[in-house]
């Protein structure tokens, strides 16, 4: 590897093509490039402490590895020798180095592939940018409330007939979801802080999102209509509509970097291909 390095600045290092060495088509050298970088960022790490950012290491290695391999198609291999794109693997691999399982690997890797597309726009680079930096400040107490908000207020289950199709959505939505934890109340105010939700003046009634989101279920009914229908035949989409009421998001709203990862948990929970590339058009 060595042949290969070239200075840049302070914790980034060019990773430049000679030879046979092409690091956008051998997962050999991005496996040697995320080691190279993590030397370079602990070189001087106490014994016990250097063996557990080593053990994170190599279980993001091998995350990024089936990734790349899952997503061979989508991504732009050429860009690793981007100073930018090593910038951010640098971050990554710092971050989750340091705090391992904490950050959740998935929308790591979401985060960081996204950049990599070949058909991402820049609006979605630099969202996906800015949450690889948030990421680990996020709990899964604050993924809940952004889902919770997303699914109440942005998302539309396409290709739906009825509403009752929606249902076993809910279900699996509202089952994700942790209820064991202090109340969170006082992280709508700290996911604010972090920028990934902003605040109104105006309140945003849930039954009239929903409606709005699915108006050819609702269109024929008043707005008492639309919400006794929802309480008495729909549990699990009530259930998550009471905590979006008890959480008090009625005058919250994701920005770009919440819509994302909310996003990102929705087609992680269902099992989905998210249009992440759609988002911000």
């Amino acid at each position: 590897m060595d042949g290969q390095r070239q200075k840049v600045g302070e914790n980034s290092t060019a990773i430049q093509a000679g030879g046979d060495v092409n690091i956008g088509m051998k997962y050999t050298e991005v496996k040697d490039l995320v080691i190279l970088l993590f030397e370079q960022n602990f070189p001087k790490l106490a014994e016990s402490a250097a063996e557990k950012a080593l053990q994170n290491i190599k279980e993001y290695i091998g995350n990024l590895e089936n990734r790349l391999h899952e997503d061979a198609n989508k991504v732009d291999f050429s860009k690793f020798s981007d100073p930018n794109i090593q910038y951010l693997l640098n971050s990554t691999i710092q971050n989750y180095a340091r705090k391992g399982n904490s950050i959740n690997m998935d929308f790591l890797m979401d985060a960081f592939l996204l950049v990599l597309r070949e058909k991402s726009t820049s609006i979605l680079n630099i969202v996906s940018e800015q949450l690889i930096s948030v990421l680990p400040k996020i709990t899964k107490d604050c993924v809940d409330v952004l889902t919770v908000l997303y699914y109440v207020r942005y998302y539309r289950q396409n290709g739906i007939s009825s509403m009752e199709e929606l249902e076993p959505i809910s279900k699996k939505i509202y089952d994700s979801l942790s209820f064991d934890k202090e109340c969170r109340n006082f992280i709508v105010p700290y996911l604010e802080s972090l920028g990934v939700t902003a605040s109104t003046i105006f309140a945003s009634t849930p039954y009239r999102d929903l409606a709005d989101q699915y108006k050819e279920f609702s269109s024929s009914k008043s707005d008492d209509e639309w919400k006794k229908l929802i309480q008495m035949s729909f549990p699990y989409l009530l259930k998550i509509i009471e905590r979006y009421e008890s959480w008090h998001l009625e005058t919250t709203y994701l920005n770009p970097m919440g819509e994302l990862l909310a996003l990102m948990n929705v087609k992680s929970i269902l099992q989905i291909d998210a249009d992440f590339e759609g988002l911000f058009q």
